[in-house]
């Protein structure tokens, strides 16, 4: 690799980790412009969706925060690294964690009140 690759690698994964600790708005802007600038790295991808993870279950706000300002990050790592398992897995358990929308959440008790 580059001179210096493995540097820049581990201090972009430190400042992932500690945008995760950060108050939710100052760190889930930090973990959207890291992830945006190192798009091509897998690892950083991997280890942003993590942070964007562990951010969202801070609480309900920070969580549709992540979600509405960070899906884009967060896709863009799943389409530019399709076949690394490791970005599939923590994007996955992200988008899963994805809060109801009102619309959703109106939809099935609708349904449930039918049944």
């Amino acid at each position: 690799g580059r001179p210096g690759t493995s540097v820049r690698l581990r201090a972009t994964e430190s400042l992932l980790k500690m945008s995760a600790k950060r108050p939710s708005e100052q760190g889930l802007q930090t973990l959207i412009d890291v992830m945006s600038k190192y798009s091509e790295n897998s690892v950083v991808q991997q280890k942003g969706c993590e942070a964007l993870l562990q951010l969202s279950s801070q609480n309900e706000r920070t969580r549709i925060a992540v979600f509405e300002r960070g899906i884009d990050v967060v896709v863009g790592a799943m389409a530019a690294h399709p076949d690394n398992q490791d970005v599939q897995r923590s994007a996955s358990l992200l988008m899963g964690d994805a809060p109801a929308s009102k619309e959703s959440k109106a939809s099935r008790s609708s349904k449930e009140d039918s049944k």
